[in-house]
């Protein structure tokens, strides 16, 4: 999967005149921006679910746990149909 830079900035070029470019990749741009709208619509409903049989520390994780790779699920989805 191609994945550049999303927004790409350089900061040094290496010795042997290489840049060395620096930034989010855009599978993490993608990812975050499937994330914002999971959490708010996501979370609550999944703590809900996970607070009946487990603690409340341990849902609270879990959830984040399912949103990030929910998101990232997301996101590469996102990457595949724009390699197509």
């Amino acid at each position: 999967m191609n994945n550049p830079l999303a927004f790409p900035s350089f900061d040094y070029i290496t010795q042997d005149g290489k840049e060395n470019p620096k930034g989010m990749t855009l599978r993490d741009y993608f990812a975050a921006k499937a994330m914002e709208k999971l959490m708010g619509k996501m979370h609550d409903r999944i703590f809900k679910i996970l607070k009946k049989s487990y603690k409340t520390e341990d849902a609270i994780e879990m959830s984040k746990g399912m949103i990030v790779d929910t998101a990232y699920q997301w996101a590469d989805a996102m990457m595949k149909e724009r390699e197509a």
